[in-house]
């Protein structure tokens, strides 16, 4: 286990953390509020970009763990799991909409995911 791979790992979800509210928020919801889609989908929508940020600080939270806890090995399973899904799922979106491959999620959960299982490795 690399608890330096991990680090850096943690380390980036927090600043996509931060990028994510900070800069993304922005670009996301007043359009989203200014649609005409209906109220129901445009909270459910509000709460899974949330839901997003809250997914990325637990990732690097468990992976702060495992660097900062020694013989916390497994929160770093997890983390790397977790990043796996979040791979898979965004890969998938992406295939099929254009849209999505404009924003740095398929590219961040990928690479994110092999950095993580490069740790393992390591």
């Amino acid at each position: 286990m690399s608890t330096l791979i991990f680090g850096i790992c943690s380390t980036i979800c927090f600043g996509a953390l931060f990028l994510h509210e900070l800069k993304g928020t922005p670009l996301v919801i007043p359009p989203l509020e200014a649609s005409s889609l209906d109220g129901n989908v445009k909270a459910l929508l509000k709460f899974s970009w949330h839901v997003g940020s809250i997914l990325t600080v637990s990732i690097g939270v468990l992976f702060a763990c495992s660097v900062l806890i020694p013989g916390n090995e497994l929160m770093a399973i997890i983390g790397t799991a977790m990043l796996i899904c979040m791979a898979l799922l965004v890969l998938g979106l992406a295939f099929k909409d254009v849209n999505l491959r404009k924003t740095p999620a398929p590219f961040l959960w990928p690479s994110l995911s092999l950095l993580a299982l490069m740790g393992h490795l390591f």
